[in-house]
């Protein structure tokens, strides 16, 4: 199963690991040996809404084939 792991500026990081560490431990648990998944985003740098930098590994097209998308939610604050 492919996974793309949507990530964007100011996004809440925990959102983000909260779905990550468990998804991906099925590949390294051996539960789904052949688990795979990207970090996606349409920019370079990304960082989260307390300034944490995250990079991903792909950047997001419409050629990507995922079988799930896990997508990390925000909070808006005026800034």
């Amino acid at each position: 199963m492919k996974t793309a792991f949507v990530i964007f500026d100011r996004l809440t990081a925990m959102d983000f690991i909260g779905a990550y560490d468990p998804l991906t431990r099925l590949r390294s648990m051996q539960l789904m040996p052949g688990f795979e998944w990207d970090v996606c985003a349409f920019a370079a740098g990304i960082a989260d809404d307390k300034g944490l930098r995250i990079t991903p590994n792909r950047a997001m097209d419409s050629d990507a084939r995922q079988a799930l998308v896990a997508l990390a939610s925000a909070r808006h604050r005026g800034r």
